[in-house]
Formats: structure tokens, C-alpha cells, sequence
């Protein structure tokens, strides 16, 4: 024992300011991580144009608190009307037409085409006699030729017209077919759904908020001096969003966390946030979304960040409405301590990428290779290459 402390007191002072460190199994307290964020809403749900249309009334202001079902815009769409008309006209023809064939067999049609039959027939039974009589007379040589030609022209001709009646009413009355019957049909239910449809788009021009909340512009491009000026007249593609309302009975702090934090960040995590505008208020919560849609790097940022949300807990109400979107706010995520061996960063040499640290073994310093975990404050957790007992030299 002597022996060793000796070769200690002597190796402290060959190295002067370097110190030698015993490894031992520790627990650390971590440091916070911390961040400036702003306050933002919970939930955003945009408000669309459910078709090309211009603003009729605006009844609320942006910034303004809505009721879910409150009435904020009315939209009007001529072309809208105009279409449903168009259906509404079509479908009168359309189910017509579907009367006509479920009673196809007494259609006016097909009663027309059996009375030109029945009349065809007469006309070809009177002009069948008139000419086997005229055959008989010509055979016994009391009528002339001329005569018996003229009454077998009539003959034929009633009889090509009533063959040919007789084919259009087969025609006719293949009209009622089944399937013909099932096209009609469709075509109705077609018609009527389109006209339902076109019906709840008209309905849907009186834009309601779906949810409570704050009513806010559209994201880009739009001001509420835009509104002001053309409030009656500003027209809307179909889905452009007319605006949009953020759900506002949980408040969120969102941050921006860099690539090499993120690893340290998880859902659930307690946070304390301090708003800039009443810095003495300390506020608990915890984070809830990690948005894993990485804002890459670029030459202004040189990092990629990810944006975390975190929701504030146990909020007074009255404190609550004093707090408004868009504040500035700190954030410090707590983290929880760290067990394992640990040894000060200054034990660390780097050769060729790899970590070392010099152990101080039966009189000698061997150059140890070592995996590194964790940084806490100025001491490094090592996961593999040390056991706790080791010395190690703590360069200066």
C-alpha cells in the first residue's frame, strides 16, 4: 500500500498540474436543456372554400373568440346554382322517362305502333283478297293483264308495309326491357345524387366554425386589411382557405430543437416554461408532439431542427387569458440524472477518432481505448473500457 501511494505521489509530480482520478459507479445530476419557444395553439383547423365563390358577409374579425357552429362567413356561388338547375332539369326528363318505361307496354309509343299494325294488317288482309280474286279473273281471262300487275303492286306494297309495321313494334317494344329499365333507373339515382350533393355544397356556403376557439387569418398571403377593402367582393377557388381557428382551451410553448439534442428529447418529458411577459410566473408541463418533419439545415442554419410542442398543465384560467398567441417563452426541459462511471472530460485523448484515457496500473500508464456515453457538466459517462476502482490520469 505504501508502495503504491508512493508511486502515485511520485507520478503526480513528473505530470506537474495532472491529477489522477479513481473511476468509481455514481449517480449525476444532468443540467437542463433550455430553449426559447413561443406560445401557440393546440389544434388548427383551416376553413375552406367548398367551391368557387365569392363573400356575401364576413360576421367576425380575425383575432375574434368563436363558438363551434358559429356562423363566420356566407358565400354565394352562381355557377353552383346554375348547375343545380341544370340537374334539377335533368332529372324531371330523367324520372319522365322511367315512368314511361315501368309502363312500357301501355306507353303511347307502343299503342301507336300496334294501331299502325292493326291498320297495316287490314290493309294487307283487304289487298290479299281484292288480289286473289283479281288472279282468279286474270286465269279465266275475263280481267287484263294491266289490271292483275296493278292489283299485285297493291298486294306487295300492303304487305311490305305491314311486315315493316310489324318489325318497329317488335323495336318498340324492346324499349322495355329490363335493362333499358335498369339504365333509367340508375341514371335517376344518379341525378339525385348529384343533386344532393350540389345541395349540401349551397348549404356549406354558410361557413361555420368547427370548433371553439380564436379565428385567424390563412397562413400566407392574407391580411385583415385585404378584408376590409374587398370584404363583399373577395372571391375563393374551390378548398382555398378562407381563413382558420385555433383551438385554444390547452395552451402549447413550441421549440425549435437542433439534430444533436433531439436524441435526448421524448414524448412525456417535463418542461418549466417562464413567459417573457410575466417572467416571475413559473409554469409546468410536459412535451406532447415531436414533430419528426425535420426543417433542414441550410446556410443560414446550419443544424437541422425539429419543432416541439409542449403542453402547459394546471393553467388558472384567469392567468390563462392574459396569455397570448405568439408570446415569447423559456424552456427548460428537465432530464433525469445519469448512473454509471464517470470520469472528468479532461481524461479524455483522442487518437484517430477513438477515445482513450490513460490508466495508471501496477506502476504504469496504459492507454485504455473506451466507449463514451452521456456528458454531464464537465464529466463524460463511459459505457464500455473502465470498471469502477480504475485510476485514470486527468490531464491538465
Amino acid at each position: 500500500m505504501k508502495k503504491w501511494i508512493c508511486f502515485l505521489l511520485l507520478l503526480c509530480a513528473q505530470s506537474h498540474a495532472n491529477e489522477i482520478f479513481v473511476v468509481q459507479n455514481k449517480k449525476v445530476e444532468n443540467k437542463p436543456m433550455q430553449y426559447t419557444g413561443v406560445l401557440v395553439p393546440g389544434d388548427i383547423v383551416e376553413i375552406n372554400s367548398p367551391v368557387h365563390a365569392h363573400v356575401v358577409a364576413k360576421y367576425v374579425k380575425f383575432g375574434d373568440q368563436v363558438t363551434k357552429d358559429q356562423i363566420l362567413f356566407e358565400l354565394s356561388s352562381p355557377d353552383l346554382l346554375l348547375k343545380l338547375n341544370d340537374e334539377k332539369m335533368k332529372l324531371f326528363d330523367y324520372k319522365q322517362n322511367l315512368e314511361k318505361l315501368q309502363h312500357w307496354s301501355s306507353s303511347s309509343e307502343v299503342l301507336q305502333a300496334q294501331y299502325n299494325v292493326n291498320r297495316a294488317e287490314d290493309e294487307y288482309e283487304h289487298d290479299k283478297d281484292r288480289f286473289e280474286q283479281t288472279q282468279k279473273l286474270y286465269d279465266a281471262g275475263i280481267v287484263s293483264k294491266e289490271e292483275y300487275a296493278s292489283d299485285e303492286r297493291s298486294f306487295k306494297q300492303s304487305l311490305n308495309h305491314f311486315n315493316q309495321t310489324t318489325q318497329h313494334l317488335k323495336d318498340i317494344k324492346k324499349k322495355g326491357d329490363p335493362k333499358y329499365l335498369e339504365v333509367a333507373t340508375l341514371k335517376v339515382a344518379q341525378c339525385e345524387s348529384q343533386i344532393k350533393l350540389l345541395n349540401d355544397k349551397i348549404e356549406a356556403l354558410t361557413i361555420r366554425s368547427p370548433i371553439t376557439g380564436i379565428f385567424l387569418p390563412p397562413a400566407k398571403n392574407e391580411t385583415t386589411k385585404d378584408w376590409t377593402n374587398n370584404s363583399l367582393r373577395k372571391s375563393f377557388q374551390e378548398d382555398q382557405v378562407l381563413g382558420m381557428v385555433a383551438q385554444n382551451d390547452h395552451v402549447y410553448v413550441q421549440i425549435k430543437v437542433d439534430e444533436y439534442d433531439i436524441v435526448n428529447i421524448q414524448k412525456g418529458q417535463d418542461a418549466t416554461v417562464k413567459i417573457a411577459a410575466f417572467n416571475t410566473k413559473v409554469l409546468k408541463g410536459k412535451i406532447k408532439d415531436i414533430n419528426l418533419l425535420t426543417n433542414k439545415a441550410n446556410q443560414n442554419q446550419p443544424t437541422a431542427n425539429f419543432d416541439v410542442k409542449i403542453k402547459l398543465e394546471n393553467v388558472d384560467s384567469s392567468f390563462k387569458e392574459k396569455m397570448l398567441l405568439g408570446m415569447t417563452a423559456s424552456v427548460n426541459l428537465t432530464r433525469p440524472p445519469l448512473q454509471g462511471l464517470f470520469v472528468p472530460k479532461q481524461a479524455i485523448v483522442f487518437q484517430d477518432e477513438e477515445a482513450f484515457v490513460n490508466i495508471v496500473k501496477d506502476e504504469n500508464q496504459t492507454l485504455q481505448k473506451v466507449e463514451l456515453g452521456a456528458t454531464s457538466n464537465d464529466q463524460v459517462l463511459v459505457n464500455k473500457g473502465l470498471k469502477a476502482g480504475d485510476a485514470v490520469v486527468v490531464l491538465s
